[in-house]
């Protein structure tokens, strides 16, 4: 948790969004304080800058799904937990014995579940 109470960040938020609103309101972009476009929040310097990044992002996930699997390989390779990347595993499994028993016990937790939606009762944890 950070060092930052709930009150203060709620005042935070509260304030952040009241300067938004009154920026727009002006007429000012909020992110650089700059005349906004006629009819709109932003600039025109901003949205291209916002719409150059959103063409840079990876709409498939596929960057993202790679690093993982490198991670997750190079994990197994050296003995360390799949899962939290921190513990040694357990003799024979990919992950140590925290994650094992999380992984367990979500497991049974999932085929109560199931068991319970095939028979037409309600599940209840």
């Amino acid at each position: 948790m950070s060092a930052v109470s709930k009150a203060a960040r709620e005042h935070q938020y509260k304030t952040a969004m009241e300067r938004y609103f009154w920026y727009k309101d002006a007429g000012i972009c909020p992110r650089c304080l700059a005349n906004s476009e006629p009819g709109k929040v932003y600039c025109k310097g901003c949205y291209d800058k916002m719409y150059r990044k959103a063409a840079e992002r990876d709409p498939t996930g596929e960057k993202k799904n790679q690093l993982a699997r490198e991670r997750r390989a190079w994990r197994k390779a050296n003995g360390i937990c799949t899962d939290c990347g921190k513990s040694r595993t357990v003799e024979g499994k990919v992950r140590c014995r925290r994650c094992e028993a999380k992984a367990r016990d979500s497991r049974i937790k999932y085929n109560i579940h199931q068991r319970t939606l095939k028979e037409g009762r309600q599940w209840e944890p």
